[in-house]
């Protein structure tokens, strides 16, 4: 089996799912987007379901690599859970939101797997706000629970297409405007020099 041709399926097919949502690409219309016959896909993957699970393993996979980038890259946890909010901002605003939606509702036990359910994402952020507390940087008499609810809620607005219009409103302003209201209302003081250090040119005087 070649290798090659299977990741560029699920290269291709991943765009197009991320583009349309996952509902409206047919297997005929992937075929014809990489220039390749449908038996040549059905070669690769079962069905349908078969390859949007490797594409949601595809997109988790580089996702999670790059979360750990930024974890390399920032000194706590405070300035982690910001970079990855900016990151988010900036990716889902090329996302279409059926591509979130259609993964749901299709392939509910895919979700699952891939740890892309309010449950699992909770948790993950629920940890990471205990931890900024920890370090002195999140407001320690806030509830974690409450705080990863409604991160959760924030970053599940920006996959929205009637929450915010990036053709009028740049995904920076987005960005700044929501790190303002949610990170400057639960940092400490140290948190707060933090944000005022990283969002840079995002921050008013």
């Amino acid at each position: 089996m070649n290798t090659e041709n299977r990741d560029k399926i699920i290269r291709g097919a991943l765009k197009l799912f991320q583009a349309q949502g996952i509902k409206s690409v047919t297997m005929d219309k992937i075929a014809t987007s990489l220039s390749v016959s449908k038996r040549t896909i059905y070669e690769h993957f079962a069905d349908k379901e078969a390859l949007v699970s490797d594409c949601l393993a595809y997109f988790k996979e580089d996702y999670d690599k790059k979360r750990e980038e930024i974890r390399q890259t920032t000194e706590n946890t405070f300035s982690y859970l910001l970079e990855m909010f900016r990151y988010n901002v900036s990716m889902f605003r090329t996302i279409n939101s059926n591509f979130f939606s259609d993964a749901k509702a299709m392939f509910p036990d895919l979700v699952k797997e891939v740890k892309m359910n309010k449950k699992s994402m909770t948790a993950n952020f629920q940890e990471l706000i205990e931890k900024s507390q920890r370090e002195g940087h999140i407001n320690s008499s806030f509830s974690p629970v409450v705080l990863a609810e409604v991160y959760y809620e924030m970053m599940k607005s920006i996959q929205d297409p009637d929450a915010y219009d990036f053709t009028l409103t740049p995904a920076t302003e987005v960005f700044r405007i929501l790190s303002n209201i949610y990170f400057r209302g639960v940092a400490t003081e140290s948190g707060l020099s933090i944000i005022k250090n990283l969002l840079g040119g995002y921050e008013e005087a």
